[in-house]
């Protein structure tokens, strides 16, 4: 269906998977989608499929429990979306809302 994981795909958008371990390397998990019309009466059957992770508390400049926080292996991970427009065809809009 979607292969987040395409080398070609991801260099388009300065992304990456694998070393180095940086800004632009995608997360291990992806842990939340969600899909939303597209709202075009010229496509009814697309959609945005957004996939999103958190960083873990992967941060040389975090704060958590009331202190400042600094991740061991020198990670800096951003919190990631991930947006796509896909067609489903068949499925309504009405079908999400009652889900």
């Amino acid at each position: 269906f979607i292969d987040i994981n395409d080398k070609g795909e991801l260099g388009r958008f300065g992304l990456h998977n694998g070393a180095p371990n940086d800004r632009n390397n995608l997360s291990e998990k992806w842990e939340a989608m969600s899909l939303a019309p597209v709202l075009d009466p010229k496509l009814p059957d697309d959609y945005f499929l957004f996939v999103a992770n958190d960083n873990d508390f992967l941060t040389q400049d975090g704060f958590q429990v009331g202190a400042p926080y600094k991740a061991e292996d020198g990670a800096d991970v951003d919190t990631t979306f991930l947006v796509y427009q896909v067609t489903l065809p068949g499925l309504s809009g009405n079908s999400l809302a009652a889900n």
